[in-house]
């Protein structure tokens, strides 16, 4: 089974019900809803179309709702052609444009907070602009890269302390609005610092949904470590990240980021232009393929479809193409047993199943818990054995499918015993393991009559 997970963000080419199940029988395991683009009307289709996909399958799809938080972007406008040389005018909140030199974008304190001679990246930086000078509320901006700017597509202004807090009022209502659609991940947009994670967490709190900081801005980097300890997943958004920092810097940043959630046991997800000419292409760039493997041997935890999914061509084979790089990368990925451990008891017993099970081969390692830490710390050490867990806790369910190696069934019964004997028919009954087969048991179990056990059981 494939271990690293694939994230494929729905948009208007593939939120059919037919193209999405497509997707997930191509190796879609997590589902992303983009909040900058669509009304909720929209995602609420897309969310009830994969929930009633989700009741036909062994693995259900996870969602992340995506806020667009304080992002600066270009409003539903003509597209505007320019050309090196070429002199535009930024202004705020224009929805319509008459010229073919004026462009409007969504944040109207912007011309307080530029200066002659900074720089603007339209596009993810595809488009550069320098600014001129500010005159009647515009921004005057001379064009250095030109191209066609679109509606809806990201502004970036490197060095530039955008005053928006992290949590827009968009944001809050988004929030409420996912959460009372059982949305199983929130992922939010231009992280600064731990706070803005703590007061989205106070939002969801009662919901228990997982948080997800996506990384994306300098302060970002500078605060990660802070960061980390509070989220429950990161994405490494490169697109913006490529913007906002030297872009010969990124490939060292996203190693150091990997490793440090490596370490941590919290999935890590690396997004953006992974297989992005293949919204035009029916096949990748050697660049891509190479780009895609690298992360997965890094120790990715998942890597995501943005457009390619949402708006390209051939959403349905650039899943199908991902899936393939994934499994070759992961056939040389070996298990790592120097990641240090803490007294902490559930991280001992995962250590110890993970190297039990390895040195078996074991077929597969069963995990029954509430909490999902020992099946996380296990996940960390990238074991051969694929990690079906197990849980009576509704809320876990789906929750942990970002995390490596893992896959999750719900469960109930009335004792552990119980569970662990179903769990193993269940497994037999869908081909995971067969008679004879060697499986490593761990349990964690909090209102049972036993609690953080590992055992080594032949299937009967």
């Amino acid at each position: 089974m494939r271990k690293t997970k694939i994230i494929c963000t729905i948009g208007p080419a593939c939120a059919d019900k037919e193209t999405i199940r497509k997707m997930i029988d191509a190796g879609m395991n997590v589902a992303r809803l983009n909040f900058s683009h669509g009304n909720r009307e929209w995602h609420r289709k897309c969310i009830k179309t994969i929930q009633e996909i989700n009741t036909e399958l062994e693995f259900p799809v996870a969602t992340i709702l995506d806020l667009q938080g304080p992002e600066i972007r270009t409003c539903n406008t003509k597209p505007v052609k320019t050309n090196a040389g070429d002199r535009i005018r930024l202004v705020a909140n224009e929805c319509e444009s008459d010229g073919d030199v004026v462009v409007p974008i969504n944040y109207d304190s912007v011309i307080d907070e530029v200066r002659p001679g900074d720089r603007i990246y339209i596009d993810d930086g595809m488009i550069e602009l320098v600014v001129i000078e500010k005159e009647n509320g515009n921004i005057v901006c001379e064009v250095l890269n030109g191209g066609i700017i679109y509606g809806k597509k990201s502004v970036n202004i490197p060095g530039t302390h955008i005053r928006q807090p992290t949590l827009t009022e968009k944001d809050k209502k988004d929030i409420e609005f996912g959460l009372s659609l059982g949305i199983d991940y929130l992922a939010l947009s231009f992280v600064r610092n731990e706070h803005d994670i703590v007061k989205l967490r106070g939002l969801a709190e009662e919901y228990e949904t997982r948080i997800i900081a996506k990384i994306e801005c300098c302060a970002a980097v500078e605060n990660f470590d802070n960061i980390l300890k509070v989220s429950d997943a990161i994405m490494l958004a490169r697109g913006d990240l490529g913007v906002e920092i030297a872009f010969e810097k990124l490939p060292i940043i996203q190693k150091e980021i990997i490793k440090k959630c490596n370490l941590s046991g919290k999935p890590i997800i690396i997004a953006t232009h992974m297989l992005n000419s293949m919204i035009e292409n029916p096949r990748p760039t050697r660049a891509e393929i190479i780009d895609v493997a690298n992360a997965v041997l890094s120790g990715a935890d998942a890597v995501m479809l943005s457009g390619e999914t949402a708006v390209g061509k051939y959403p349905v084979e650039a899943v199908k193409v991902m899936d393939s790089i994934v499994r070759e990368a992961e056939n040389n990925i070996k298990p790592n047993f120097t990641i240090p451990v803490s007294k902490d008891i559930s991280e001992i017993v995962a250590k110890a199943v993970a190297n039990v099970s390895d040195s078996l081969n074991a077929k597969a390692i069963v995990s029954f818990t509430e909490t999902g830490n020992t099946a996380k710390n296990i996940s960390k050490y990238r074991v051969r054995a694929p990690v079906f867990v197990f849980t009576p806790n509704q809320k876990l369910y789906k929750s942990q499918t970002l995390l490596w190696g893992t896959y999750l069934y719900p469960i109930n019964g009335s004792s552990l015993n119980e569970m662990i004997e179903k769990g193993i028919e269940n497994l037999k009954k869908s081909g995971k393991v067969s008679s004879g087969d060697s499986i490593v048991l761990t349990a964690g179990m909090l209102n049972k009559e036993t609690r953080n056990i590992a055992e080594v059981r032949i299937v009967n």
